[in-house]
């Protein structure tokens, strides 16, 4: 497989999957759709999830010929939970401090039905093991996807190693790479599911935007932190009933609220946790108004 060569590039999530065909290190087709590994945990086969990849895969190719790519990709590479358990092949995780050379050996190869010439490599994740206890397990934590970001950051030279990686998606998620390049650990939060469902699912919808935000006012966003470490979660999310119920603030601002609670949550979790006094460069991947919230709050603490 050479890096010039026509290549796909598969991302598989809990629910949705995105393809991109690539040549020559550039982009040339891109494709998403909404389907993922959660579909298979609601009870649709496996096979079904398989049949989409490849439909997906195929629009991609086509899109890539009419772009004048010189020939369809013979080979492709697959992250994220596709190698789950709920994916098309399930991979252990390997153990941390895991380097490129390790994900690269633990990587297994997919044949793709409909392209006789592709073969898919599923890169697996990694795993953060503290042992075999009950206590050791809530230490522990894993990763499926953002090991791949990680080794693009560092190759690209946007991550720091020593340092670390914050992804902002569904999954609040940092990741600790160490002075040898290796993703020496991480560790995850539901924030971004939690946001969502509170801001959709719950009783103060009514009062709230339900697009993300495209600006996050500072002063609410100190609000909202503020009141977290007055009141704790439970009340400080009530707090936003409140602020509706009376008029206060705009939609928006009740959102940065809201956003401002959940960050000084994970802030004071970081904070206590055994990496915060070792972690002095941070890369912050996500939507611009979260990245620089998490900028502003992470300069507070040093």
């Amino acid at each position: 497989m050479s890096t010039h060569e026509p290549l796909y590039l598969v991302d598989m999530g809990s629910t949705r999957c995105r393809v991109w065909l690539t040549e020559n290190g550039f982009r040339r087709a891109h494709a998403s759709a909404d389907f993922g590994v959660r579909d298979v945990a609601r009870g649709v086969p496996v096979s079904d999830l398989r049949h989409q990849l490849e439909r997906l895969i195929a629009d991609v190719g086509q899109t890539g010929l009419r772009a004048g790519i010189s020939a369809l990709p013979r080979f492709g590479i697959a992250a994220g939970m596709i190698s789950s358990a709920q994916g098309l092949i399930e991979i252990p995780h390997v153990p941390a401090p895991a380097a490129v050379a390790d994900l690269a050996t633990h990587m297994q190869a997919l044949r793709i039905s409909g392209s006789a010439e592709l073969t898919l490599f599923l890169v697996p994740g990694v795993k953060t093991a503290w042992g075999s206890d009950v206590d050791a397990v809530l230490r522990s934590d894993m990763m499926r996807g953002e090991e791949t970001l990680c080794i693009g950051l560092l190759a690209e030279e946007q991550a720091a190693a020593p340092g670390a990686v914050l992804n902002l998606g569904s999954h609040w998620k940092w990741i600790f790479l160490d002075s040898e390049r290796r993703i020496a650990g991480s560790w995850t939060s539901l924030t971004g599911e939690m946001i969502h469902a509170v801001q959709s699912q719950t009783l103060l919808a009514s009062g709230l935007p339900q697009e993300r935000p495209t600006y996050l006012d500072p002063e609410w966003l100190a609000r909202g932190g503020r009141e977290y470490r007055s009141s704790g979660l439970s009340r400080a999310l009530f707090c936003n009933r409140l602020l509706e119920q009376s008029g206060k603030g705009t939609a928006s601002e009740r959102l940065a609220f809201l956003y401002g609670v959940f960050l000084e949550a994970d802030l004071e979790a970081f904070r206590r946790s055994r990496y915060s006094q070792q972690t002095t460069d941070v890369s912050l991947i996500g939507p611009p108004p979260l990245t620089a919230a998490w900028q502003q709050g992470l300069s507070e603490i040093g």
